[in-house]
């Protein structure tokens, strides 16, 4: 029973339901505690915006509520300054009101706040609208000063009850996104690398061509949606426990984004001739190479996972050199006019972007290995 339950609130949206009501119901209790003690007479609207501010802060995961809290806070402050400077100079008009928004903007973007900018303009337009509704009990400056401290309230609250409720593993999903990541790029991979022993018929070639569009395209998205989360992780001071930091990380995604460009590169090379213009030696040592760099995408998998660490090598120098020493064999007992000067570009082009997959596979091995978590 209790493990039913567990799956059950395993489900993201039950999760964020769960800490966004909590956070709500503690925002409000706390804002009509606070208001009735400094005897505020706006206690409902307290309430109101502590309310709003959890709840629009709250998000998916930790990293994304230290941003999403961030913008809210910086926007917030920028807004009541503004707001209530333009309140007490000029009164609240319809006229002053659109001028307290467009400066609010302008100000925000100067600082390069794109992202704060709607909820500056919100909370500069709150400050002179509430002052409006009883100007005889509080002044701009008190409205200011309290819907800074609501929006305040409401997002630590947001926070604290992002890491005490259900907190997320964030160590976990980029893991799994990283090792999901892994696994298609080692599919996609062998597809594209793949010499074919025979010609292809059209209607195959359109459909693989087809597939591995597709598995391109999945593999881009993973590849976005892991940057995002490592970036947001990195903003998570208390879950994101890697050895340096998340830029590590960065850089090991930026190369598997290289690594992907360069095996759709490798995709394309026309590879219908290959397999006639190479001889039984090079084809071999040229599998033994693929067969290696696949094993170093498993490498890869279990170093993440930190299972059977003992086991991985590096195995890609040794077979590199002797792939090296077999095309030189190949280059010295074969007379390329032979070849048209296509299929001789395409076998060089092959075997180029084949090693630097093979680089680029043991640079993210090697950084993977000093950046594994704790």
């Amino acid at each position: 029973m209790w493990r039913m339950i567990k799956q059950f609130f395993k489900r993201l949206d039950l999760r964020i339901a769960t800490k966004t009501a909590i956070a709500a119901g503690c925002s409000y209790a706390i804002a009509n505690a606070y208001s009735a003690y400094f005897s505020r007479p706006d206690i409902l609207t307290s309430g109101l915006w502590c309310v709003v501010a959890s709840i629009v802060v709250m998000q998916a995961n930790i990293g994304s509520t230290y941003k999403a809290g961030g913008m809210r806070f910086i926007g917030s402050i920028i807004g009541s300054i503004i707001g209530a400077t333009a309140t007490f100079y000029l009164e609240a008009t319809p006229v002053t009101l659109g001028l307290t928004v467009a400066i609010t903007i302008v100000v925000c973007a100067i600082l390069q706040l794109q992202e704060a900018y709607r909820i500056a303009a919100l909370s500069g337009a709150v400050v002179m609208l509430s002052w409006a509704v009883h100007p005889e009990l509080v002044t701009p400056w008190e409205i200011g000063f309290f819907r800074s401290l609501d929006a305040s309230v409401g997002i630590i609250i947001a926070i604290i009850v992002s890491h005490i409720i259900l907190p997320e593993q964030t160590w976990l999903n980029i893991q799994n996104k990283f090792i999901q990541t892994v696994q298609i790029t080692k599919t996609y991979f062998h597809q594209a690398v793949e010499i074919p022993k025979s010609p292809t018929i059209s209607t195959e070639t359109v459909t693989s061509e087809r597939k591995q569009n597709k598995e391109l395209e999945n593999l881009l998205d993973l590849l976005t949606q892991l940057r995002a989360e490592v970036d947001e992780a990195k903003v998570d001071i208390f879950s994101f426990n890697f050895n340096n930091n998340g830029n590590d990380w960065l850089l090991i995604i930026r190369d598997l984004d290289i690594l992907v460009e360069t095996i759709a590169i490798v995709e394309e090379i026309p590879k219908e001739n290959l397999n006639n213009i190479l001889d039984e030696s090079l084809k071999w040592h040229v599998e033994k190479f693929i067969d290696e760099c696949q094993k170093t995408f498993d490498d890869l998998q279990s170093i993440c996972l930190k299972t059977n660490l003992g086991e991985t090598s590096d195995k890609i120098p040794e077979n590199e050199h002797l792939l090296v020493v077999e095309l030189e064999r190949f280059r010295k007992t074969h007379v390329t006019r032979d070849f048209s000067l296509a299929d001789v570009e395409n076998l060089y082009s092959y075997f180029f972007h084949l090693r630097y997959i093979a680089k680029l596979l043991r640079k993210v091995r090697q950084q993977l290995m000093q950046s594994k978590p704790d």
